[in-house]
């Protein structure tokens, strides 16, 4: 079994990826910007902090999961020097410890941008138009640069949900309005398309790419190939709640550079990993993230 260093483990993602990995009996640890139990609290930003960890930790493998997706309105440089400056230093931390590693960097469908195409492949020139996939983008492009000297597969997760995710995303945003019943939702538009994958089923891919050799060097996209529009989602949640809901167009929540069509090419991905764990319907994990946020509401009112 491998010693594995996840970084960003306190996020949605790496709490899943943590017990995915520990369940298979592999030596898990963390870094996390707060204070978690077990865990590392380590700045990417400040080299000397990363440094310190990998000579402390001496991981046979490094799943780059850390990264800032979402900043207050005029701090964009917070992007870079999250994402760009704590990737470059930890790939340099690498270097620095010696000996081959085995990275797994986690970028993001977002830097495809909007693209002519309906079915996004890898082969694709990125197009990013936020600052979030700019950073990403050019964290692939730092990423390669290390190639020569450690094992890098780079992953481009598509719209990962499950219990737990932050609420400021559209999915989770959904469950919780319909798990309180609220009479109203104020939201955007409703026809961009996305390609939702499970979280365990994401977990599951990364697990079985730490072992695959085919998938040194490649750029690999985690999605499902099927595509939900917002309206798909609320038609959705009212069939599974029972719920009605009117929906109240916001301005607010209409973006100018808005990307009509994430929905990712399984192609790559089928070939290296055909024997993958089956993907949960989004219709599925839609009902379990609403259970869960009713359960929430109930003990909340018990508690009241």
């Amino acid at each position: 079994m491998a010693s594995i260093l996840i970084t960003g483990i306190s996020g949605f993602i790496g709490r899943y990826l943590a017990r995915h990995l520990q369940a298979q009996g592999h030596d898990v640890i963390g870094t996390t910007m707060q204070g978690m139990d077990s865990q590392i609290v380590c700045d990417l930003r400040e080299r000397e902090q990363i440094d310190a960890v990998l000579k402390d930790v001496d991981p046979d493998v490094v799943i780059h999961l850390a990264a800032l997706s979402s900043v207050t309105e005029g701090k964009t440089l917070q992007y870079y020097e999250t994402n760009l400056i704590g990737t470059e230093n930890l790939l340099l931390g690498l270097d620095a410890i010696g000996r081959r590693r085995r990275l797994i960097f986690v970028s993001t469908a977002g830097v495809y941008g909007n693209q002519p195409t309906g079915m996004l492949s890898e082969d694709l020139a990125p197009l990013p138009v936020s600052h979030y996939g700019i950073s990403k983008y050019a964290c692939e492009r730092l990423v390669r640069n290390f190639g020569e000297r450690h094992d890098i597969t780079i992953t481009r997760p598509f719209n990962v949900i499950g219990v737990g995710q932050n609420g400021n995303f559209v999915v989770p945003k959904l469950v919780r309005h319909f798990a309180e019943r609220a009479a109203s939702i104020r939201l955007g538009r409703l026809d961009p398309v996305r390609d939702y994958i499970d979280v365990q089923s994401t977990c599951d891919i990364f697990a079985r790419l730490i072992d695959e050799p085919k998938s040194f060097g490649e750029t690999i996209n985690i999605c499902s190939g099927r595509g939900t529009s917002v309206r798909e989602l609320l038609d959705i949640l009212i069939r599974v709640s029972g719920h009605e809901i009117e929906v109240i167009s916001a301005p607010e929540f209409i973006r100018a550079n808005e990307v009509f069509s994430l929905l990712g090419d399984t192609t790559r991905l089928d070939a290296l990993l055909p024997r993958r764990q089956a993907l949960l319907p989004v219709e599925e994990v839609i009902r379990g993230m609403l259970k869960d946020g009713e359960e929430r509401v109930a003990a909340r009112a018990a508690g009241a």
